[in-house]
């Protein structure tokens, strides 16, 4: 690879192939960019990340030194000769007393540093994303890594962005770039074609404390996930100015973070950001309606590094042994989506005719969140974005990354295009779901009390909280499509 910047390569079309592997790639974090304890170098440390364009490869210092075709690229990565093709990841010997290394050749792209945001917009595919989506696919994507290796700053930019400055325009990560272009190519068919649109955002985390997820512009109010894995009761934001945008994208501050010993603004939670779309197509009579989610995954945390000594938690103050509870459950929630995948891709390769049987989608709101994507019947295009760091003794939560990452690359899926439906029957469908969620409600209501005379009991009542929240959902939607389709 050429010194410099990477110049910006466009990917294959998104056109689904009747077997479509998942997309993934890999960034690469520049070495001392910040995000805390997390890039510090360290003395004693053996590791060396170094990548060129087609795969990244974690090895032993002792096996560089010893590399007769080593070439000192950018910030000291080796550049090194090409990898060898037709393995997705695989241990080779080092040098005389070196250890193994590691080798990934699964990513579809690997994002040097040298590339700024518009640079890793073009490489990921989004165009391409967005023409799917606009063409009635879902699309996914998801960023997973180690705390501090560049997620937050991938979907949304850097903790510093000012979002009502055109100056930090620059700065601006995949999703603010994505939903200002879907809202200019929205606006641009309804002025050739008189196709209207609705465009809403939604923006939630998952967050340990409650039972439901948290919409973070409602705080106050839980947001729930029914039973036909859809998102209830969170505000649908109109999206339909680049000002709107912005404003709706700037909410992210207020996700749950905090300093740890590895990131000085880590998130303590997996923020889920949808931007739902509705056209109604003037030429058909018909109404095309897709998704496009963003997933910023809490990052796996090391906690002897994170939180320090933690085998005392319990004698600690209660901020810090929170603290430690969402480090847990965040490592704990991610371990069962990479199992899910895993439980996927072993009943493809076992030729399982139903794929999605058998898979525990329903144990974590992530893994239920993500059910109507990653199970076959209903399948989205998905893009995993791996951001790595360089620090030599980052290589084994880097490692576990790549490894989830190649988990992700197996995975084959054909996505489904959403049919189109009248607009008639569309609207007909939304009121007599909003009319159910009501009867629902008047029969919970006028239910008679318990003999013990302490009112319905927990499964009851959450029933009746989230099909109020499907109320309040279908009743906006309602609202929304009536005002502007």
């Amino acid at each position: 690879m050429p010194e410099g910047r990477a110049e910006p390569t466009v990917p294959a079309p998104h056109v689904p192939r009747k077997s479509s592997r998942f997309s993934v790639y890999i960034r690469v974090k520049p070495l001392g960019a910040g995000g805390g304890g997390g890039e510090r170098e360290r003395e004693g440390q053996t590791h060396r990340l170094t990548y060129d364009s087609e795969g990244v490869c974690i090895k032993e210092s002792r096996a560089r030194a010893s590399n007769p075709e080593h070439v000192e690229g950018e910030e000291g990565v080796s550049e090194g000769p090409p990898w060898r093709k037709g393995k997705a990841a695989k241990a080779a010997k080092g040098a005389k007393g070196g250890k193994a290394l590691h080798t990934f050749t699964y990513a579809r792209k690997v994002v040097p540093p040298s590339s700024d945001q518009a640079d890793a917009y073009t490489l990921m595919g989004v165009p391409d994303m967005i023409d799917a989506v606009l063409d009635g696919y879902n699309v996914n994507i998801m960023a997973n890594g180690q705390t501090g290796s560049g997620k937050t700053h991938s979907i949304f930019g850097p903790p510093t962005v000012d979002w009502t400055s055109p100056a930090c325009a620059p700065d601006y990560g995949l999703l603010p770039r994505a939903a200002m272009a879907i809202c200019q190519r929205l606006n641009e068919m309804q002025a050739t074609t008189g196709d209207t649109y609705v465009l809403t955002g939604a923006m939630l985390e998952t967050v340990w404390s409650q039972l439901g997820v948290k919409d973070l512009f409602a705080p106050e109010e839980e947001a729930f996930i029914n039973a036909q894995h859809e998102v209830v009761g969170a505000v649908q934001v109109p999206l339909r100015t680049p000002s709107a945008i912005l404003s709706f994208v700037s909410r992210v501050e207020d996700r749950a973070t905090r300093a740890t010993g590895m990131n000085d603004t880590s998130s303590r939670s997996h923020c889920v950001v949808q931007l739902r779309i509705w056209r109604h197509l003037k030429a058909s009579g018909k109404v095309r309606h897709s998704t496009f989610n963003f997933l910023d995954l809490a990052g796996a945390e090391r906690l002897s590094e994170a939180h320090q000594a933690y085998a005392n938690a319990l004698d600690r103050p209660p901020k810090e042994r929170q603290a430690l509870m969402e480090g847990m459950l965040n490592n704990y929630t991610l371990n069962i989506l990479q199992q899910v995948v895993e439980q996927i891709h072993d009943n493809m390769r076992r030729g399982v005719k139903d794929v999605g049987s058998g898979v525990r989608f329903r144990q974590v709101s992530l893994t239920r969140i993500l059910n109507g994507s990653l199970d076959p019947k209903n399948a989205a295009m998905t893009a995993m974005i791996v951001p790595v760091s360089q620090a030599p003794h980052n290589w084994k939560p880097t490692r576990d990354a790549l490894v989830f990452g190649e988990s992700m690359a197996k995975l084959r899926m054909k996505p489904k295009r959403q049919r189109t439906v009248p607009y008639g029957a569309f609207m007909k469908d939304i009121k007599r779901r909003h009319a159910e969620s009501a009867a629902a409600l008047r029969r919970i209501d006028c239910a008679p009390i318990s003999r013990a005379g302490k009112g319905h009991d927990n499964k009851t009542y959450k029933y009746r909280k989230i099909r109020l929240a499907e109320s309040k959902t279908l009743r906006q939607l309602v609202d929304m499509m009536e005002e502007c389709l």
